[in-house]
């Protein structure tokens, strides 16, 4: 999948089912959090500034690896 440099939107990765899958497979509370709705404009870019203080930085380079392999 191309994730556009990061600049992919967080909708963009739900709309896609695979890339959605591995979202909901990895990050099972983010698919239903009540603020999924306003998070779905963020790019890809500023959910991981946000994601390096809470997860370690090899898992999140393992979930970037797979959507790229999508």
């Amino acid at each position: 999948m191309d994730l556009k440099n990061y600049k992919i939107t967080v909708g963009e990765l739900l709309s896609n089912p695979k890339s959605k899958a591995v979202l909901h497979r990895e990050f099972p509370n983010l698919i239903n959090h009540p603020m999924i709705g306003m998070a779905r404009n963020m790019t890809l870019e500023k959910v991981l500034r946000y994601a390096q203080d809470y997860l370690p930085k090899e898992r999140i380079r393992q979930v970037i690896s797979e959507l790229e392999r999508i």
